[in-house]
């Protein structure tokens, strides 16, 4: 659980839950509503940002409003949407505007600390001195993990780091798929992410290597998943927000028409 989490009690492993809270936490149901559904409209920006660098048609960014994990961050108010859309537009500046993307790392950890693959992704592709200053996420991360441990008690599920987080929700590969069926709805979920997730990362390992690395961190992550996190498509949604967006970058790359010219009288 995220330090954003712990802090709101508003994450849950199942979203459907949080339409049952009582009258007095409405407001915060629809503040997060409303902050879902900006972040979403901020995260198609990005990808259509994204698909003018590799040619794509900037409709692609579309694609954003369709992935299952924005759907599940509205249906339960989660941070999943907010924390994407950050993370993104970091991945959109970071050549040229790394402060500003590393603020934008800090805070999407923050929301939802499986974002912590992205500037991972960017600090294995960069330059030396980029690296050294994308390490500073990660002890943002580490900074903020240790006061809300300090100053809340810890969730019901024990878990209230990063560490005590993986050692609860990891595994060995594909042990959670086994253990919930291979032929259940989440293992043939886990599988189509996965593969989109793979599809995308080759094509996009040139044009945008860091989104290809985030691909390939994300998919690492859901086949090293366990039953705490298999049980339900949703969950594996929110750990591959990337999945259905690099797909349909990957689908039109190269593909924009080129602006019509209007020819010139003589």
């Amino acid at each position: 659980m995220s330090p954003f989490d712990q802090a709101t009690q508003i994450g849950t492993s199942r979203p459907q839950a949080t339409w049952r809270m009582s009258a007095a936490g409405a407001p915060k149901v629809w503040g997060m509503f409303a902050v879902s559904m900006l972040s979403i409209g901020f995260a198609a920006v990005a990808t259509a940002r994204l698909a003018r660098r590799i040619g794509a048609p900037d409709w692609v960014g579309i694609s954003v409003g369709i992935t299952p994990a924005m759907v599940f961050s509205l249906q339960g108010s989660l941070a999943d949407a907010l924390a994407f859309a950050l993370a993104l537009w970091g991945v959109v500046l970071w050549r040229r505007r790394l402060w500003w993307a590393i603020a934008l790392f800090c805070l999407a950890a923050l929301a939802r600390e499986t974002t912590l693959v992205v500037p991972l992704a960017c600090l294995a592709v960069g330059t030396n001195r980029e690296r050294l200053r994308l390490l500073v996420p990660f002890g943002v991360f580490a900074l903020w993990s240790a006061v809300i441990t300090a100053v809340l008690p810890p969730p019901a599920t024990g878990a209230s780091n990063l560490v005590a987080d993986a050692a609860v929700a990891l595994s060995w590969p594909f042990s959670g798929w086994v253990a919930v069926g291979l032929d259940s709805p989440s293992s043939l979920a886990a599988a189509a992410l996965v593969a989109m997730s793979v599809y995308a990362a080759v094509r996009l390992r040139t044009t945008l290597p860091e989104l290809a690395l985030w691909l390939v961190l994300d998919a690492v992550l859901l086949v090293l998943s366990n039953t705490e996190v298999t049980f339900a498509p949703a969950n594996l949604a929110r750990i591959t927000p990337l999945a259905v967006p690099a797909f349909a970058l990957a689908l039109g790359a190269g593909r924009a028409r080129a602006p019509r010219r209007t020819p010139i009288a003589a």
